[in-house]
């Protein structure tokens, strides 16, 4: 089942209506989630399951969408989902976002710098997706990241070494791209790791 997007009735637009026009510093939480919703193709029925989203309903309710006590995004989970597009960058603020899955649909374009400000993020699966672009130097800086799963993109360039100097990361699967892996003993420190195979670029 999925639902439209809701729009406030006229002089209240702070419960459901995305303000198109807002500077990201001024985005909440809703704002954010409805950002992502409508660039990655819920509203054109992309999306297999879409229950509440969009809605007046508290984000707790939205499929997928978990919170912690304060009732901040903690959990964002849309596995297999039918998403498709380019993800926005204002996922960046959701600051309490522990667990970002995402692995399994169509997303496309880069993955946004963005990310490497989540401080409390843990665990990040953007496999099997469509992503291009270089892998982000920037979630290098996610100290508490155990999980980072990028395999089965287009990723391209040469992956940071900062990566193996996280020092909770105890997954790393980057199999499936066409990405560059230097030589280097901190790889060693983490204890689950796919590097290959890598497809060459131009490769299908």
């Amino acid at each position: 089942m999925s639902y439209g997007v809701w729009f406030a009735p006229t002089g209240d637009d702070s419960q459901g209506q995305v303000q198109p026009d807002c500077p990201a510093a001024d985005l909440t939480e809703r704002d954010v989630l409805l950002r992502f919703y409508m660039a990655t193709g819920g509203p054109e029925g992309f999306w297999v399951e879409a229950v509440h989203w969009g809605s007046a309903q508290p984000l707790a309710e939205w499929y997928g969408v978990y919170v912690d006590e304060n009732e901040k995004v903690e959990s964002l989970i849309l596995a297999g989902n039918g998403l498709e597009g380019v993800f926005p960058a204002s996922l960046g603020k959701l600051a309490n976002l522990t667990t970002l899955d995402l692995k399994g649909n169509r997303l496309s374009g880069i993955i946004p710098a963005a990310l490497g400000t989540l401080a409390n993020l843990d665990f990040l699966d953007l496999s099997h997706n469509r992503l291009t672009g270089q892998i982000p130097s920037e979630l290098a800086s996610l100290t508490r990241l155990r999980v980072l799963c990028l395999n089965h993109n287009q990723l391209t360039g040469t992956v940071s070494e900062g990566l193996g100097s996280l020092p909770r990361l105890k997954v790393l699967h980057l199999a499936n791209n066409q990405l560059q892996v230097p030589p280097s003993d901190k790889w060693c420190q983490i204890p689950e790791r796919d590097f290959l195979p890598q497809r060459k670029v131009g490769d299908s």
